[in-house]
């Protein structure tokens, strides 16, 4: 009894701490993975792989049998955009075109120089109803490939159920994780000037309809409405 009083409130507080933080504006991305870490303060599971991980964003690698190559950034938990930085920064005119000045007046493009002078990018960039904690080994593996649904036996990245192919530069994620990662990509599209293909756009409503949030993910939606103010529609339509 005592254990469940104190699991109640620290549940309790974990709740307050995040509606307090209601509608915080931030002008870095620095900002934002603090928010995030405290979003997932107490569910500090790696998307893709699910490893636990530590307060201090460090991956217990055990915990979920992942098999690390590079070390540096296996340990490590980074903040992923579902959705990729160069899919919605690649349709900005700041990253297309060489529109910033460095002080020394070389010009440059790219993602520095859309979080410097693009509202709506920023925007995009530091939405958390995008970004999710990832082990960084994975992170970079996954790079900005694209989503796709193939039925693949051998379906395993360093123990982690997970399909990557560098030379077609796609990813195939586990079914659970499926549903999670199409509405980040609807939401996105319906909420920025950000367009899918048709193909993608098909693939995604297939998953939204087909794997239905989990209990965390419902859970995340009103966490990241408390903290943003927007609400992923494609999420609390569920509740």
């Amino acid at each position: 009894m005592k254990k469940l009083l104190m699991l109640a409130i620290a549940m309790l507080f974990c709740s307050l701490s995040v509606a307090s933080t209601a509608t915080i504006k931030v002008d870095n991305f620095y900002d934002v993975k603090k928010q995030a870490k405290i979003i997932w303060q107490d569910h500090r599971i790696t998307f893709y792989c699910g490893c636990s991980f530590d307060k201090h964003l460090n991956v217990n690698h055990a915990s979920c049998g992942y098999l690390p190559q590079d070390m540096k950034r296996a340990k490590r938990v980074e903040w992923e955009h579902i959705v990729p930085v160069s899919w919605f920064g690649a349709q900005r005119p700041c990253w297309r075109e060489a529109l910033c000045k460095h002080k020394n007046a070389k010009s440059y493009s790219g993602r520095n120089c859309c979080e410097k002078i693009d509202p709506e990018f920023r925007r995009m960039y530091h939405d958390l109803h995008n970004l999710v904690p990832a082990i960084g080994e994975v992170n970079k593996a996954r790079q900005n490939y694209r989503f796709v649904d193939l039925n693949i036996s051998d379906k395993i990245y360093n123990g982690c159920e997970l399909y990557v192919n560098d030379d077609l530069r796609i990813v195939v994620p586990k079914d659970e994780l499926k549903g999670m990662i199409a509405r980040a990509y609807l939401y996105m599209a319906k909420t920025y000037p950000f367009k899918l293909n048709k193909n993608a756009q098909k693939l995604f409503i297939t998953w939204h309809q087909q794997y239905p949030p989990s209990e965390w993910e419902i859970e995340w939606n009103k966490r990241v409405k408390a903290v943003q103010g927007t609400d992923n529609v494609y999420i609390s339509a569920f509740e």
